[in-house]
């Protein structure tokens, strides 16, 4: 079995989390129990980056960064 490791920018997104979360969870539970789902919140200005605590803390396979301002989505 493969490790997966899907990193995800996160703009703007609060509306949407938690479902791409259970969608991805689910496909990536198919595949293999090895796996992160890596969220990087570059500065949207709304309640992503809480979301995606809470979401790590309900599951240790979801990792979160906040960047410390706008990077745009391809450096972030």
């Amino acid at each position: 079995m493969a490790y997966i490791s899907v990193v995800i920018p996160v703009f703007k997104a609060e509306d949407c989390l938690k479902e791409l979360y259970r969608r991805l969870k689910a496909s990536l539970e198919d595949l293999t129990d090895d796996f992160e789902i890596v969220m990087v919140e570059d500065c949207g200005g709304d309640r992503s980056w809480n979301i995606i605590v809470e979401l790590s803390q309900l599951d240790k396979r979801v990792k979160g960064i906040q960047l410390s301002r706008n990077y745009g989505q391809h450096n972030a």
